[in-house]
């Protein structure tokens, strides 16, 4: 389970309910998670005792400053006799993680405190051949594999710090360290290593002390240290003041109907903010962000799929945020496959995910076409809707332009003699896209809200003219007996999969012999 993430579409961090850092994903959301699960700990030495923020004892409230992605977490422990308020975000153009804590003393004395902050990196997704080190030019720790670069600094800047090796032979890692209190130090380790920072501070009696703790994420060494120089230019507040600003104003920029109960409209407030989280940069609205499931699966929830990315997609359109469906829908152009269909699940940067569907069946030796059948469907259910409410043209054409799916010139390119479950997919995929392409042709006016289909038809003999040949062809081609062979064979393919394609194939009928009827007169 994973409690308040916070995240810019390119950089996502989730915590549990023991507010410890469990997943780490960068650059993209949902995939590359640089912590494959493993706790960030979050301790605290007052006065000689020592506890660990997830160990019993404490008490914690883990929630968001209202319509923010800004957390509001408080953690108390009577028995040591302090609270630590805590607040995290993440920026929102720059993949840089933030948090302010402000630690107060309980029990009305004088008090010396020590925060501890670990980091369990695991870069790649995997503990091999990682490195940590401290760069003196920044004050900063670095962790780093190839391409990814991760550096840790704080504000105030902390008082001690120690790498060292982790789940290796004996060793558990610098966490263990920090728990008399000081660190080893240790300037830099190679192999499977963690990492753990400490900041120093006494508390007047009944008093309070703050400082900020950040975490930035590049690709490189140059890029960390400039992002670390952003933060330390433009201060951390401002930092939290314009993130907390900028969701502020996203969640409120459309209006809701009078008269919601108060609790209704913070749920769905809490609900577009959520959402928001686990949408990548590049368009893929992911299924969830919750690793601890590979644990019994040996797999998780970090992909896209159609059909739920469609069912959101429509929710966001509802909702009035047309821009984040526009990006789904150029992704979902860019990963269509060539014949017309979608597989069952992608990754977040667009790649084929992992499947469970196969595309040989080994008892009657014959193909079949690994998909999920509700997922291309949707899709086009999706588009239609948005098209329905925002009437964008220019997204329709957009996303026929960049489609890999290859819509043949002619109609009658489809009478082709194969019969499998696979081509009668990919055509009426075909179909449903040169619907789309005929919807979008200067010649064909918009349809008014209420209108049927019959308010697409071309509205003068010359549109009638333009349109005449490619009605035509279709015309001929349904004729055909291969046309009906396709549509109604079983061969290789269940039935419910040609159920589904039969009600498809009359619904087109019935709009193309409308069509045609209408053009011929």
């Amino acid at each position: 389970m994973r409690d308040i993430p916070v995240g810019n579409g390119s950089l996502l961090l989730n915590f549990d309910d023991k507010y410890q850092i469990r997943d780490v994903y960068f650059p993209h959301v949902g995939q590359e998670n640089h912590s494959e699960g493993f706790p960030f700990r979050f301790g605290v030495w007052v006065d000689g005792e020592f506890s660990w923020v997830f160990e019993d004892g404490w008490s914690r409230s883990l929630k968001y400053l209202p319509q923010t992605l800004v957390t509001d977490v408080i953690l108390t422990n009577d028995a040591l006799g302090i609270k630590i308020d805590c607040n995290d975000t993440v920026a929102g153009d720059e993949n840089i993680y933030l948090r302010r804590v402000s630690v107060t003393d309980l029990k009305g004395t004088p008090r010396r405190v020590r925060v501890f902050l670990h980091h369990d990196f695991r870069i790649y997704e995997n503990k091999i051949g990682d490195t940590a080190f401290f760069d003196p030019d920044t004050h900063a720790l670095v962790h780093y594999k190839k391409h990814r670069y991760f550096l840790i600094d704080t504000e105030p800047p902390f008082d001690a710090f120690a790498t060292g090796r982790k789940a290796f032979r004996n060793s558990e890692g610098t966490w263990r360290d920090a728990e008399d209190g000081d660190l080893a130090g240790g300037p830099i380790t190679e192999g499977s290593v963690d990492s753990t920072i400490a900041v120093h501070f006494e508390l007047v009696a009944s008093g309070s002390h703050e400082f900020y703790y950040w975490i930035v994420a590049a690709t490189s060494h140059a890029a960390v240290v400039e992002l670390n120089a952003h933060v330390h230019l433009r201060t951390p507040e401002k930092y939290f003041r314009e993130t907390e600003n900028h969701w502020h104003a996203w969640v409120n920029k459309n209006s809701l109907p009078d008269g919601l109960p108060p609790e209704i409209v913070e749920f769905y407030k809490r609900s577009l903010l959520i959402l928001k989280t686990q949408i990548d940069h590049g368009g893929a609205i992911i299924a969830a962000n919750d690793s601890d499931v590979s644990e019994r699966a040996t797999d998780n929830y970090s992909y896209q799929w159609m059909r739920d990315g469609s069912f959101v997609a429509n929710a966001l359109d509802l909702a009035g945020y047309p821009e984040i469906t526009r990006s789904y829908f150029h992704f979902c152009a860019k990963v269509m496959h060539e014949k017309g269909y979608f597989l069952q699940k992608y990754n977040p940067d667009g790649t084929l995910g992992s499947s469970w569907h196969p595309r040989w069946d080994n008892y009657r030796k014959v193909e079949m076409v690994p998909i999920q059948e509700d997922e291309t469907a949707l899709v086009l259910w999706a588009l239609w809707k948005n098209f329905e409410k925002y009437r964008d043209i220019e997204l329709i054409r957009s996303c026929i332009t960049n489609s890999s799916c290859r819509v043949p010139t002619s109609w009658r390119t489809f009478g082709t003699q194969q019969q499998n479950c696979r081509n009668r997919v990919g055509i009426y995929g075909r179909i449903a896209v040169e619907f789309t392409r005929l919807l979008v042709q200067p010649s064909w006016r918009a349809c008014e809200p209420g209108q049927t289909w019959q308010g697409f038809l071309p509205t003068t003999k010359k549109q009638m003219a333009m349109n005449r040949p490619l009605l035509r062809s279709w015309g001929r081609w349904r004729n055909t007996s291969t046309a009906n062979r396709l549509a109604g064979s079983y061969v290789h393919c269940n039935r419910t999969v040609t159920t589904r394609l039969r009600q498809i194939r009359r619904l087109m009928h019935r709009f193309l012999e409308f069509s045609i009827s209408t053009v011929s007169t």
